[in-house]
């Protein structure tokens, strides 16, 4: 089943950065891609709303650091590093579907926007990014 994400959201951490980890919610399921490579010309990773909030507790249990990463299923993502030292995450239930990779600044930018500024949950997502550059100045 096809579905249509409108509203993606980077880390307030990437400070203008051309690529990152994005995401976006429609409220049932969740969509990770590379702000880089944007879907359709780059892959797009959805999982459920249900099994994203299960994967951030994993990343805000700090076991999905840039460091700690070798190959190893973290609820719906397999996450790996390649030979270039890029993380490469792919769909567990899917591992031989195309995967959607980060450099590793991508990766520790999307990990500290969940462990110290609560980035990426449901709420998060589904906020409005205009009021939160509006709210800074």
């Amino acid at each position: 089943m096809f579905r249509h994400f409108t509203h993606w959201r980077v880390s307030a951490r990437t400070d203008g950065a051309n690529t990152c980890v994005e995401a976006a919610t429609d409220g049932a399921f969740v969509a990770v891609q590379n702000s880089a490579l944007r879907h359709p010309a780059g892959p797009m990773l959805t999982v459920s709303a249900v099994d994203w909030e299960a994967f951030l507790r994993v990343v805000a249990a700090g076991r999905v650091g840039y460091d700690e990463i070798t190959s190893a299923t973290f609820g719906p993502f397999l996450l790996e590093r390649d030979g270039h030292g890029s993380v490469v995450m792919r769909d567990a239930g899917a591992p031989a579907a195309e995967p959607v990779r980060f450099t590793e600044a991508e990766w520790d930018v999307f990990v500290d926007g969940v462990l110290i500024d609560g980035e990426f949950s449901m709420d998060w997502l589904r906020g409005a990014p205009e009021a939160e550059s509006a709210a800074r100045l």
